[in-house]
């Protein structure tokens, strides 16, 4: 968890009233520029990202239930974390794990047996979000890497 949970710090114009304010909410990176938008008056809705304005949560309203995330490569490993609970999804292994955040920070046992509703209910979430994040109209998702660039991915890591 130590890898998607990490503290937002964010200096808001003194106009927004927000100064010195700590808020608990999950948010994403994705979810910065609406809100830096959003602060400023202009809507995202509409302009093609996935992310959402974090600004209601400032407030104690409309924070994100859930928040995903995925390693890369070809047989990546998802994960949705929310209501005090963690679903992590194999795709080499098309297994699926579920951690009680609150009582189990370093992930050390696997509750999905003990919690199988939990479990299947954010299994639901996950494939949700993963139907969700289809290529957007016009943008080709079949992209074709030359030996040499996928070499030098291999040589960082990010392909195998």
């Amino acid at each position: 968890d130590e890898m998607i949970q990490v503290p937002l710090i964010m200096k808001m114009p003194v106009s927004l009233g927000e100064e010195g304010k700590s808020v608990e909410a999950q948010v994403e990176l994705i979810d910065v520029l609406p809100s830096v938008l959003d602060a400023f008056g202009i809507r995202a809705e509409g302009l093609g990202f996935q992310g959402a304005s974090f600004m209601p949560a400032l407030n104690g309203a409309g924070a994100k239930k859930y928040s995903f995330s995925r390693t890369v490569g070809e047989k990546p490993v998802y994960a949705v974390r929310g209501e005090g609970l963690k679903y992590i999804f194999n795709s080499e292994t098309l297994s699926g794990e579920l951690y009680d955040l609150s009582a189990d920070r370093d992930e050390k046992k696997n509750i999905a047996d003990e919690r199988p509703e939990a479990a299947e209910a954010l299994r639901k979430e996950l494939f949700a979000w993963l139907d969700s994040q289809a290529c957007p109209p016009g943008v080709n998702a079949d992209v074709s890497l030359d030996d040499d660039i996928k070499e030098r991915l291999k040589s960082l890591g990010y392909m195998e």
